[in-house]
């Protein structure tokens, strides 16, 4: 046998992934300490698998966690009220492609929301201010499980305890969600997004 054809046999051939992981979403979940990292890999090619990597603003030290061919990940060990940049890439048989663009997140949920219809048309929400918000936004749909909420997001500002939306449409019932802004060294941290609460509007 030829030296070429030796060579030949013993390459190896790695599949670089390529194209970038588009992060779509995070759902966090504050009792168990995680944040579900949902992407979108419609462009990112010979991967098979990707890995999530996260740190709380102004940590050295980065986690991260391997995930299969899928779209949807865990950020673990998370704290409450800490602020966090989160990434995704893909890899396939250790070979790693290019990271995603940093996501920030402020792990924190809106507490105490009421939510009434006093007025044709009308609904208001009231919530407990938390002082470390400098924006709030108030968002809802007429879908039971939130989808679509972000076609209608409201923001106000940081003192604001209360929202009120009017020209809705009366008999329906809408469900209302909220979510904190934290902005830190020009950059808004999103705080996680509130169970959808039902109002059926006057």
């Amino acid at each position: 046998m030829s030296y070429s054809k030796v060579l030949e046999k013993e390459r190896t051939f790695y599949i670089y992934p390529t194209g970038t992981v588009t992060i779509k979403n995070t759902i966090a979940n504050s009792e168990k300490k995680t944040n579900d990292v949902v992407w979108v890999k419609s462009k990112v090619k010979g991967a098979t698998n990707y890995q999530i990597n996260w740190r709380a603003r102004g940590a050295s030290k980065r986690a991260t966690r391997n995930e299969g061919n899928v779209i949807r990940g865990k950020t673990t060990g998370l704290t409450v009220d800490n602020l966090y940049e989160i990434r995704v890439r893909p890899y396939s048989s250790g070979v790693y492609g290019s990271w995603s663009n940093y996501i920030y997140r402020y792990f924190h949920t809106t507490q105490k929301i009421r939510l009434k219809s006093d007025s044709k048309g009308s609904f208001t929400m009231s919530w407990q201010k938390n002082p470390k918000a400098t924006a709030y936004q108030v968002m809802f749909t007429t879908n039971k499980n939130g989808a679509g909420a972000a076609k209608n997001i409201n923001t106000v500002g940081p003192n604001a305890t209360s929202f009120t939306k009017m020209g809705l449409q009366s008999g329906r019932t809408y469900y209302v969600q909220i979510r904190e802004i934290r902005r830190v060294g020009g950059i808004n941290y999103i705080g996680n997004i509130s169970t959808p609460v039902a109002v059926n509007v006057k």
